[in-house]
């Protein structure tokens, strides 16, 4: 391994090199004050911001700076490396993700299961790198005329339908 000491002011230092979130910090300071950009408003900020966060907390942490860019990669994954298996560990199973929160640590989720019985077992698994996500259709029979969710995003009167039929709608005021 190489040896990183060095020497400053007299003092020998043995690690000089200090894991910092700060430079990003402040580069997505940049990002929001040039480009009038907020968090939610469908920019890099929306994937930038949650890195960064997740460096400064781990850096806090005094994690070492592997696992702190590490823990940053992966935080703006928006959940995208959730996915759901059969009991044999191999079947991927369809699903549709309703909503997830990584902060608080909240999901809502329709998966397609064949056949459940009481000995049936299904996984949600996650951590690795994110998977294709199955059309939401995918998840619902055809026997289904429409599924709606609730609110449809940025109009909350709006009902979206998963199902492959399309019939979308909106709710009456």
């Amino acid at each position: 391994m190489t040896d990183l000491a060095t020497s400053y002011l007299g003092l020998r230092l043995e690690h000089p090199v200090v894991a910092s979130a700060g430079p990003l910090s402040r580069m997505l300071d940049g990002i929001r004050r040039l480009g009038a950009a907020a968090e939610g408003d469908k920019t890099i900020v929306d994937a930038y911001a949650p890195a960064v966060a997740a460096l400064e907390e781990a850096v806090r942490a005094g994690h070492p700076l592997a696992t702190a860019v590490k823990s940053a990669a992966h935080a703006a994954d928006d959940g995208r490396d959730i996915h759901f298996v059969d009991a044999d560990g191999a079947t991927e199973l369809a699903f549709e993700v309703e909503s997830f929160d990584r902060a608080a640590g909240e999901l809502v989720a329709w998966v397609r299961i064949p056949v459940l019985s009481a000995e049936d077992s299904l996984y949600l698994e996650y951590g690795g790198d994110p998977v294709e996500r199955p059309a939401p259709a995918e998840v619902w029979a055809e026997r289904y005329l429409a599924v709606w969710h609730g609110g449809g995003g940025d109009d909350p009167s709006l009902l979206v339908d998963s199902t492959a039929n399309r019939n979308d709608g909106r709710r009456r005021t």
